[in-house]
């Protein structure tokens, strides 16, 4: 019997619980259209297919929204979408024109930013903060 519990205990120890990502939204317009967050897990999709996304409503100042992943790297992109039509708007220099931000508090200078310059790594529990602008 006691051999019983210590194998039910290994085997539940063996299945990992997913992490939690807490994205927190700050500079949020209230009022202006949704906030769309998105996670990427490498190179080759950043930007172009998140692994998961949510869209929340820009009803308040700060926002959140929480992802269950696996352990893993992975990069964060929220911008707030002020006219609603589904991308984030850019001007002909391909500079945004609504409020963007990206984990590590990464903001692009003079080239579009990539996977390594805004990925994390993610285990247990994780809370990226995004300032919006």
């Amino acid at each position: 019997m006691d051999r019983l519990v210590l194998f039910a205990a290994l085997a539940a120890a063996e299945v990992a619980a997913p992490a939690s990502l807490d994205v927190v939204l700050t500079g949020v317009r209230p009022g202006g259209g949704n906030v769309v967050v998105e996670v990427y897990g490498n190179q080759e999709t950043f930007f172009k297919k998140p692994l998961a996304s949510k869209v929340v409503a820009a009803d308040g100042p700060r926002l959140e929204a929480v992802f269950e992943l696996p352990d893993g790297e992975y990069a964060v992109s929220a911008y707030q979408d002020r006219n609603g039509n589904g991308v984030l708007d850019k001007n002909m220099f391909h500079i945004p024109t609504e409020p963007y931000g990206l984990s590590n508090h990464f903001r692009p200078k003079w080239s579009k930013p990539t996977f390594d310059d805004c990925k994390f790594a993610l285990a247990g529990k994780v809370v990226s903060a995004i300032l919006l602008k």
